[in-house]
């Protein structure tokens, strides 16, 4: 197994699956996984950030910051899927 950076990049994984089961978007295939690593590292960050403000928030904009982090959620967890797909890709080339 020789897996160069160039090589290793994220195969497509859809995620925001409607209640009816149906995905809304798809990590595109192709993307080098330090781009979409850091991408996740920014969506961490940004959920870390929301969860403080929602502890001195009023309930409202509690449940807007709850629904906000769950949309980070669901794309991060597309984008961690998406890499350890190309990792996995990789490692059987």
């Amino acid at each position: 197994m020789n897996m160069t950076s160039d090589a290793l990049t994220t195969l497509a994984i859809p995620f925001g699956h409607t209640s009816s089961g149906n995905a809304l978007f798809s990590v595109q295939p192709g993307i080098p996984l330090h781009e979409a690593l850091e991408h996740l590292a920014a969506n961490l960050a940004n959920m870390a950030v929301l969860c403080d403000e929602a502890c001195d928030a009023d309930t409202r904009t509690t449940r807007a910051l709850n629904q906000i982090m769950g949309q980070l959620i669901d794309s991060s967890s597309g984008l961690l899927a998406a890499a350890l797909e190309g990792l996995d890709q990789a490692a059987q080339s």
